[in-house]
């Protein structure tokens, strides 16, 4: 009788040590790369161009996660404003992205963008934010949060808390 309880005991050891197993399986990118550039196109004119000191590609969740950010906006042929940022992702087919960290866009009118998330949506080209943000011009700086406008910074549309106060010695 000793002996049946002491192998049932045991095989029910087995079971429980077989059931609290965690999966090892780590999320590792399917290939990492150095000194990257990403160039998108679209009907043979140039729409961005993205360099990045680092990337790393999770194929099966289709993102690219990349590090050291410096992200050029076209218009026609000519650079119309630089985004940088600590890091940042590059989504599937639709190229679709997320800024973090320290964000900023310069445009060539020289207008900055400070936030610490920043969203690009490839198919409205369009920058996006539910963060805080401000916007310095010679003349004026605006504060807010939630955030949307062009690249170039031309349209834009504070969300809440917008604040404006000019900063420059235009009358």
């Amino acid at each position: 009788m000793c002996l049946l309880i002491l192998c049932s005991f045991l095989l029910l050891s087995c079971r429980r040590e077989e059931s609290r197993t965690i999966p090892t399986r780590q999320p590792f990118p399917h290939e990492v790369l150095e000194e990257v550039v990403l160039k998108e196109m679209d009907k043979g004119s140039v729409v961005w161009i993205l360099k990045a000191d680092k990337a790393a590609n999770y194929e099966e969740e289709g993102v690219i996660k990349v590090y050291d950010i410096h992200l050029e906006f076209y218009d026609q042929e000519n650079v119309s404003s630089v985004l940088t940022a600590d890091s940042g992702a590059v989504f599937g087919s639709n190229k679709s992205m997320r800024a973090m960290g320290t964000v900023k866009v310069i445009t060539r009118e020289d207008a900055v963008l400070e936030t610490d998330v920043l969203e690009w949506d490839n198919a409205k080209r369009l920058i996006t934010t539910e963060s805080t943000i401000r916007i310095t011009t010679d003349e004026t700086a605006i504060t807010g949060a939630g955030f949307e406008s062009d690249p170039e910074l031309k349209r834009i549309k504070v969300k809440r808390q917008f604040r404006a106060e000019r900063t420059g010695n235009s009358p």
